[in-house]
């Protein structure tokens, strides 16, 4: 795979990361919630404990990955992390709008 396809491999994985930590926080909230404002914040609290954890994943792997020569996926990883921190709490919001008005 050439080097911008390695860079695009990381951007995606960082992003799909992304998304997998407003699903958490989502199916918490619903799995764990009595249809109360306290299941929106356990929500909330667990995609914000899966963002840190996601956040500490993607740097220790693009750190390690750019140390090891692999510039691209390493670079692809830190800059998809940077990039899903945009949109990600646009779409966490979303998600906390349509959950409080399920309650």
């Amino acid at each position: 795979m050439k080097q911008g396809g390695r860079m695009w491999l990381g951007i995606t994985l960082a992003l799909v990361g992304h998304l997998v930590t407003v699903v958490i926080g989502t199916v918490y909230g619903a799995a764990f919630g009595d249809g109360d404002a306290d299941a929106v914040f356990g929500g909330l609290t667990a995609g914000l404990i899966a963002q840190a954890v996601l956040f500490i994943a993607c740097l220790v792997a693009g750190i390690v990955l750019n140390n090891r020569g692999d510039r691209s996926l390493g670079n692809g990883i830190l800059i998809g992390w940077a990039i899903g921190l945009l949109i990600a709490p646009v779409v966490g919001f979303g998600v906390c709008v349509w959950a409080l008005q399920q309650v």
